[in-house]
């Protein structure tokens, strides 16, 4: 059972400075818990990178994972999911390698999935045919009901493409036909203040973060639910530190209060792993530089440090699956 009760009754002091990051101040005695998903996101991206998802699962850090089913790990991720039941959801890929489902607009000249920066233009162009992507959106379902033996509980997007302009319809079309209504809502609360984000992350996290407030209403319409709390955009990699976890999760419990949000729900987006080895790895054109690099490697140390063990228990953090928390 992932589902750990850390704490009963807490009160908060939120008067601490974090980081330049100043929070909101005050306190309050409660006993509702924070129910938490803790997503390694990427898995099947290469075998290293599987081996630290499965790692943080066995050592109750991370709760479950997002699979790429295009990617060359595929096939050890299905079979290292199936030893360890690990909690998976579909990473939807529209921007990364090669595609499932065969030649499409989404693609360039060599076959290969056309960027997150290169898809928005096309999208801005109209060069995109949204039938080609319900087409492949619709093949990645398939492979992974296939290969695991059963619908993802939850799908979400790769590169938050699943949010971008026209295919957040499609998207919450073919969730809606597979009666998938789960999905990732990437709006982290403050982010703004966030002075460590580098300048090309911030430009492309905004974007994101106006995507999925124009998706809102798609998601809403087709009865498509997420956490209403969402971390990932500002502790990425070498970014990752436990003080802006706690920071960015008191930022976001202080605006779900103010909405009077009574059941609380959030997400912490990881990218837990091991450097890709000798070029292997990806989704058809290689490694990139954040798989070779040892931020993934930070990222397991930070989710495995004491410290952050008892920031959750100071929230009265309960972690969970994404299945566990809207089955509460």
């Amino acid at each position: 059972m992932l589902t750990r009760t850390l704490s009963s009754e807490v009160r908060y002091q939120w008067s601490s400075v974090i980081k330049g990051t100043v929070l909101r101040q005050y306190s309050m005695t409660r006993q509702e818990k924070l129910h938490l998903v803790v997503t390694g996101d990427d898995f099947g991206y290469c075998p290293e990178r599987n081996r630290g998802i499965i790692e943080c699962f066995k050592r109750g850090v991370i709760t479950g994972s997002s699979l790429l089913v295009n990617a060359v790990g595929f096939k050890d991720a299905v079979k290292l999911a199936k030893e360890c039941r690990l909690p998976l959801g579909l990473h939807l890929n529209l921007t990364e390698g090669v595609p499932i489902s065969g030649r499409s607009s989404l693609l360039d000249k060599d076959g290969f999935f056309l960027d997150k920066c290169v898809i928005q233009d096309a999208l801005r162009e109209h060069k995109i045919n949204f039938d080609e992507v319900r087409n492949e959106m619709r093949a990645q379902i398939a492979l992974f009901r296939q290969t695991l033996g059963y619908t993802p509980v939850y799908v979400d997007g790769h590169q938050h493409v699943h949010v971008f302009p026209g295919i957040s319809q499609v998207f919450a079309e073919v969730l809606k036909e597979h009666n998938i209504t789960l999905t990732r809502f990437p709006i982290q609360y403050n982010l703004e203040k966030c002075s460590w984000v580098l300048e090309e992350h911030k430009k492309f996290n905004k974007v994101v973060q106006l995507y999925a407030q124009n998706a809102k209403s798609i998601f809403q319409a087709h009865c498509i639910r997420y956490p209403l709390g969402y971390i990932g955009l500002s502790t990425m990699g070498e970014k990752m530190t436990v003080d802006r976890i706690e920071s960015a999760l008191s930022s976001s419990l202080y605006n779900l209060k103010k909405s009077k949000e009574s059941f609380l729900t959030f997400e912490l987006m990881t990218h837990p792993g091991y450097p890709s080895m000798n070029g292997y790895g990806g989704c058809g054109h290689g490694p990139d530089k954040f798989s070779c690099s040892q931020d993934r490697v930070h990222e397991i140390s930070i989710l495995q440090d004491e410290r952050l063990k008892m920031v959750y228990k100071k929230y009265n953090v309960e972690l969970c699956s994404y299945k566990e928390m809207f089955q509460k």
